[in-house]
């Protein structure tokens, strides 16, 4: 590789490293609402445990944070460095796939734009780990489909192993590669085969209620995903054309099908399609990119060349500048002072405790103690929602601790203390912490 290609690749690195860095500045844990659950499964003992968030699909991502375990560089450490790796290594690895394929220019400016993406950088910050790995398997695995590499069949392995979402992803755009390429139909069956053999095998449980009940995840909506890439979305316009007129019977063309129409038709989970859409996004604008500058150069007038040239840059630096807004607006979801606090809840309650909290501190204690969590729908609360609305709207202390007798023992309450008597009558209460009380009637 010669020494622009470093510098290009050197700069996508770069330019992704210093924005998924900048929130370690407000908070020494500054990211989303699962980072707790994650951090659950690097304190527990067992090897390979599954805990909320990691299931039993999810073999790649564990054995990565099973590394860091064994080799004892920390928890937090361990925790975000899993999650910055393979977030900083996805526009890399779109600048591989696409540089024999599309070209240098292409491939260098899709990567520019998936490294200042709003929408990666939110599925960053939500602490998405298991999508960063599907999303990078997923693009390194078309690059050896691509080179025709029996690496991917080992691709096919990874994906199934990561990330269920991923899984569907892949395997909808084998079906539809299917259908163009005659040639290659025996090496999309196998790898077909692999990916979905492992796929029915860790969620055959789940595949019939998830197509009854088509549910939804938490991301950005519609809305949001499209305000969040505007400028990405002109880009993309001038660009699809060209891609599907050089590209339209190429597993690219089968992944951007995929990735766009998933959500179009609101199929399982497609609020967290839009990180795929945002790929097939990104290597359409690198075309537009290209076709904007390639018009600048072809134009009669220096007018009219420094017209192409600024409607450019201007997108460029609109994305770019929407990605700033992001980082500056998404702070840290815990209160102030609560990470000492969390700091101190393991070495506060007894082996074997239940810990109630709200739904937002429900992962945080999950993953600083070694608790049964109890919030309400979440993990050990499993009363019905309509219990749980009963309770928390109670006046009557009595209503508040009989529905606390139905709840585990020993039993402490890890809240706000502007919330606790919202949870429980003062009398019935112990405070240890600032956020931690004992629960002390029966």
């Amino acid at each position: 590789m010669n020494m622009g290609r470093w510098l290009r690749l050197i700069s996508i690195a770069v330019l992704g490293l210093i924005s998924r860095i900048i929130p370690f500045f407000y908070s020494q844990n500054p990211l989303g609402y699962d980072t707790g659950f994650y951090r659950r499964y690097l304190i527990e003992e067992r090897l390979f445990e599954n805990v909320p968030g990691l299931g039993i699909g999810t073999i790649v991502p564990k054995a990565i944070l099973e590394i860091g375990k064994l080799l004892h560089i920390g928890t937090d450490f361990t925790l975000y460095a899993s999650l910055i790796l393979p977030s900083v290594a996805i526009p890399i690895l779109l600048y591989i796939l696409l540089r024999n394929r599309c070209g240098t220019r292409i491939a260098f400016f899709a990567a520019l734009i998936l490294a200042i993406s709003p929408i990666q950088y939110f599925a960053y910050w939500a602490m998405l780990l298991k999508s960063a790995y599907g999303v990078a398997f997923l693009l390194l695995t078309a690059h050896w489909i691509e080179r025709r590499s029996p690496y991917m069949y080992f691709g096919a392995v990874l994906i199934a192993c990561s990330h269920e979402t991923t899984s569907i992803i892949f395997l909808l755009t084998l079906g539809i590669w299917f259908f163009f390429e005659k040639a290659r139909r025996h090496e999309i069956l196998r790898i077909a085969a692999i990916s979905g053999g492992l796929f029915l095998f860790f969620h055959s449980e789940t595949i019939v209620p998830n197509v009854v009940t088509l549910p939804r995840a938490s991301f950005n909506s519609w809305i949001q995903f499209i305000t969040f890439s505007f400028p990405l979305l002109l880009l993309a316009g001038a660009g699809a054309y060209s891609f599907f007129k050089k590209y339209r019977y190429s597993y690219l063309a089968a992944f951007a099908s995929v990735m766009i129409l998933y959500p179009i038709f609101h199929l399982p989970f497609y609020q967290r399609i839009f990180i795929y859409t945002d790929i097939a996004l990104a290597i359409f604008a690198a075309f537009g990119v290209v076709y904007f500058l390639d018009a600048a150069n072809a134009s009669p007038t220096k007018k009219l060349r420094r017209f192409f040239q600024i409607i450019t840059l201007t997108l460029l630096i609109a994305i770019g500048s929407i990605l700033a807004n992001r980082i500056y607006q998404l702070r840290p979801l815990l209160p102030a002072g609560i990470n000492t606090e969390l700091a101190k809840l393991d070495s506060q309650v007894l082996a074997g405790s239940y810990i109630l909290t709200t739904t937002t501190l429900a992962p945080w204690t999950e993953g600083w103690s070694h608790a049964h969590i109890i919030a309400p729908g979440m993990l050990h609360g499993k009363q019905a929602l309509t219990e749980w609305t009963h309770y928390l709207n109670a006046t009557n202390p009595n209503q508040k601790t009989d529905f606390l007798a139905s709840v585990g023992r020993p039993l402490y309450l890890f809240l706000p203390p502007d919330a606790i008597d919202i949870y429980a009558p003062q009398s019935c209460r112990e405070q240890l912490g600032i956020f931690l009380f004992r629960y002390i009637c029966e």
